[in-house]
């Protein structure tokens, strides 16, 4: 996967300087995209200015060794140059190349779904928590920075100061932080932008291929991975202000060890055995991207049928397996936590008696054992499962909707008692083995220690002691 086609971006917003760097391994290069209220922080664009930041730049990333190239947000150029990166539609249906857009035709994405679709040609574009911000802030400077012209199409270019960006950002964090883009409904194209920034396909948050760790900061990952961590103070809330062309230089440097430094966490073994893992099933099962064809419990492959609710390489693993086991329509769920096996509808057809694996289990494990010391150790696990008998976790309006007024109230995981739930595997002596078993909500993880080693260390321990 270090071949891969893909662009690492990330923004800063000050309140007088909003910079887009765009990293590309491939080319081995960096592209530094800006607003900036002050001429005088960049020395008017000045070819010492860039130098300079050049610079500090690879003095502050010791790991890139590529070209830096700038690209000034006041131009017409610069941001079309972004938007035909990025792309920029506001079709309902953004994935048929015929759908209609108020934005000019070059800055369509292009999409996974196109025909004669090649990741070699059109990058992925990631960035880290980018499906909550990054992505939200550029839909608002794109609809912001191309207005209607005379032909109705969004073709005039309007400058966007980056007090602008930096107000919408503070709107941000302030009131809408848990889902950011709930804020871009307010205007239709807005939200549109967005919705179809992701209906490309290549647009991925790094962060959702971590799902345990999605909400932890890049830069606390990249200290525990042994990477660098490079922050500016200037953006402290109250101290988000540049005063010189050395600050907006350190900012830059700052913004680009972000980017270089999210394609090493990309290329961490977890993360690429995410990607790997959703891109291959997105490529085995068609239909958890198009609709179905007819009745048929097939899929219907073409631009023009790609679902709206459609999964991307960054959707979550629930999703993934919902939609692979049932792609159309929806599974109906049980009315409460049940341990009957097989099934009412299974045991009615072959005749074959329900029956409590819970309670077979604790008689197995009893039948095994009599030492009362042992059969206590599984009643923990035993009491643990039988908290969710009988109780609905469910609360969605799907399961209200199946039951009516026969619905029972939701119950709250974090209310179970959940104690040790660790269990050895045990000789047929009672002894136990170097192996054990942890049960969860999830289900069951077994694992191995070192039995000689802990013997060992624990001995030292008493002699310390």
């Amino acid at each position: 996967m270090s071949r891969l086609n893909s662009y690492f971006y990330d923004i800063e917003s000050l309140t007088n300087a909003f910079t887009l760097s765009c990293y590309r391994p491939d080319d081995q290069r960096v592209d530094i995209y800006y607003l900036v209220d002050d001429p005088a922080l960049n020395d008017k664009d000045s070819l010492d200015f860039k130098k300079s930041a050049a610079r500090r730049i690879r003095e502050k990333n010791q790991n890139f060794k590529g070209e830096i190239y700038y690209y000034n947000l006041c131009s017409s150029a610069a941001s079309a140059r972004l938007a035909q990166t990025f792309g920029v539609s506001d079709a309902q249906y953004v994935n048929d190349p015929q759908a209609p857009s108020s934005f000019p035709g070059q800055f369509r994405p292009v999409c996974d779904t196109d025909a004669g679709y090649q990741e070699e040609e059109a990058p992925y574009l990631m960035g880290y928590n980018s499906s909550n911000y990054d992505l939200t802030m550029l839909a608002y400077y794109f609809t912001r920075a191309w207005q209607p012209g005379e032909s109705g199409k969004r073709d005039r270019f309007s400058a966007v100061t980056a007090r602008e960006m930096r107000d919408f950002n503070d709107e941000l964090f302030s009131r809408y932080i848990g889902n950011m883009r709930l804020r871009l409904w307010q205007d239709k194209t807005m939200g549109l932008v967005a919705k179809n920034f992701q209906m490309s396909g290549r647009h991925i948050d790094v962060a959702q291929l971590n799902e345990r760790q999605r909400r932890v900061g890049l830069k606390r990952l990249l200290g525990m991975l042994g990477w660098q961590i490079l922050e500016s103070d200037k953006l402290k809330p109250g101290q988000d202000y540049l005063t010189s062309p050395e600050e907006l230089a350190d900012l830059i440097a700052y913004n680009v060890s972000d980017v270089v430094n999210l394609k090493e966490l990309f290329c961490h073994p977890y993360y690429q055995g995410q990607f790997i893992l959703k891109k291959g099933l997105l490529g085995q099962y068609p239909d958890l991207i198009y609709q179905e064809d007819g009745d048929s419990y097939q899929a219907k492959i073409g631009p023009a049928f790609v679902r709206k609710d459609r999964l991307t390489i960054d959707s979550s693993s629930a999703n993934f397996a919902r939609r692979t086991i049932c792609p159309y329509g929806r599974l109906k769920d049980d009315r409460a936590v049940s341990f009957l096996y097989p099934a009412a509808s299974v045991a009615e057809k072959t005749g074959e008696k329900q029956r409590d694996i819970l309670e077979e289990s604790r008689d197995f494990f009893y039948k095994l054992f009599e030492d009362e010391n042992l059969r206590k150790k599984f009643d923990r696990v035993y009491d643990y499962y039988k908290q969710f008998a009988g109780k609905n976790f469910n609360p969605s309006k799907e399961y209200r909707e199946d039951y009516g007024d026969q619905a029972l109230p939701v119950s709250d995981l974090s209310d179970v008692e959940n104690e040790d739930t660790n269990l050895f595997y045990y000789q047929k002596d009672g002894q136990p083995s170097t192996c054990y078993i942890t049960f969860s909500v999830g289900g069951l993880h077994g694992s191995e220690y070192n039995r000689d080693l802990y013997l060992k260390d624990h001995a030292l321990w008493e002699k310390m002691m």
